[in-house]
Parts: structure tokens; C-alpha cells; sequence
């Protein structure tokens, strides 16, 4: 396979497989931890056209680039990445009846949430953070497909090298979960940002989402259910968070 070929060792394609999973995961820990080391630096630069340019395309070579890369190289399949023939209508049925109840609950979780945080009186940070900041621009709706499509991507794409190495959808998905939970740890901004019940939140619906868009794929074995239910949820939050700007 391709990275056999290019460092020269004669490597097993579910070796290679774990290179790539590995190479991946370590990248993004390393490019976070980076950022955040040099934070000053970021904040100082991040609204420059240039940058904010720069910062963009490499976000989507990361997060869109490496999977199609690892899929022509061989490495992933369309049906591993949960993008091949649609199931049955019976698979499609139970699914969606998971995936309205999914909505459901997170929708009465996140309005609990918020209700026991104004009550602890702990001064929480605006509604949805990072969705307010953009909720006011007329590219939010922009921001919202691209970051849909830049997490599903990722996630499918961690589902399916341990899908394929395990040559299990119940243990590869479960296994890309966890694997995206922990990088997702792993950024110390994160991490920060759960100590603040205005930005918790987000994270937290975030992280809703894909524990929902992984057991869809393990159901149904498709990622355009879970991607549907990305959307259809962080659409309704920014929409929400709109009309209560404008109040």
C-alpha cells in the first residue's frame, strides 16, 4: 500500500492501517498542543485575512484530505467510511425512530442543563459560545455545513480503520468513539473550555452527537443518517440562538 511504498518496509494493510490512525490522532495532538502553546501568538494573527485563509484549508486537509487520501489509497473503503448501497427500509425505519429520539433527548438534557447552571448561580458563560459568535454573521449558516462536514468526515473516518482492522461495525465503531473523545481530550482549549458552563456546552452537545452518530452507524451501517442528525440538531441550536439575539 501506499505508505509501505513510500517508507520502504513491507507492511501488512491492517499495519498500515494502524500507521495511519496513529499518524492522524498524533498530528492533531500535536498541532493542538502547538497552538495552544503559542496561543498569544494565534490571538494575534487569527483575524488576519491571510491566515484566517491558511488556517482554513489545512483544517480541511486534515479533517477531509487525509480520509480521501487514505480512501484512494486503498486503506479505507466507501462502505467502511458508512458511504456505500443504502440499507433497507427497515434498517432505515429503526434508525430514524433512534435518531428522533436521540434529538429529543438531547434537546431536554441541554434545556436541563442550562436551567441547573443559572440556578447553581455559577455565572455562566452565553448560551452556546462558540455557536453565538457566529450566530450574528452572514456566513453562519456556511460555518455550520462546513464544520458538520469537517466532524462527520473525521469521525467516519475513525470509525472505519478500526471497523476494518477488527472486521467488526459493532467494535470498530465503538473503538472510533473512543479514539475521537480522547484527541478531542487531548486539546488543552478543550479541556479548558469544560471548566466553563457557557462553553461546556457546546463541547458537550458535540461530543452528544457523535456517541449519536456512532450507534446510527452501528445500526443501520450508514454515516448519512448521523450526518443528517449533526445537522438537522447544531441548525436547530443556531437557529435558537438567533432568535434570541434579535430579543
Amino acid at each position: 500500500m501506499l505508505l509501505s511504498r513510500l517508507i520502504g518496509l513491507s507492511l501488512a494493510p491492517d499495519q498500515e492501517r494502524l500507521l495511519w490512525l496513529a499518524g492522524s490522532a498524533l498530528l492533531c495532538v500535536g498541532v493542538t498542543n502547538a497552538a495552544w502553546a503559542s496561543r498569544d501568538v494565534v490571538r494575534r494573527v487569527s483575524w488576519a485575512l491571510t491566515a484566517s485563509i491558511a488556517a482554513g484549508v489545512a483544517r480541511f486537509a486534515f479533517y477531509v484530505g487525509i480520509p480521501y487520501a487514505a480512501l484512494l489509497a486503498g486503506i479505507v473503503t466507501l462502505t467502511s467510511l458508512g458511504l456505500g448501497p443504502a440499507p433497507s427500509r427497515g434498517v432505515l425505519n429503526q434508525g430514524a425512530l433512534v435518531a428522533g429520539g436521540a434529538v429529543i433527548l438531547m434537546g431536554a438534557v441541554g434545556w436541563r442543563y442550562r436551567r441547573e447552571v443559572i440556578a447553581l448561580g455559577d455565572a455562566p458563560g452565553p448560551l452556546l459560545g462558540p455557536v453565538r459568535q457566529v450566530a450574528g454573521r452572514p456566513w453562519s449558516w456556511v460555518w455550520l455545513l462546513i464544520t458538520v462536514i469537517h466532524q462527520q468526515v473525521h469521525w467516519a473516518f475513525y470509525r472505519a480503520l478500526p471497523l476494518l482492522i477488527l472486521d467488526d461495525r459493532y467494535a470498530g465503531g465503538f473503538v472510533g468513539l473512543g479514539l475521537v473523545l480522547l484527541e478531542a481530550y487531548a486539546d488543552p482549549r478543550v479541556r479548558r473550555d469544560l471548566a466553563d458552563p457557557g462553553e461546556a456546552e457546546f463541547l458537550l452537545l458535540s461530543a452528544s452527537l457523535a456517541v449519536v452518530t456512532t450507534v446510527l452507524f452501528v445500526l443501520t451501517g450508514t454515516s448519512w443518517l448521523g450526518a443528517g442528525v449533526h445537522f438537522a440538531a447544531v441548525a436547530g441550536w443556531l437557529s435558537f440562538v438567533q432568535v434570541r439575539m434579535r430579543a
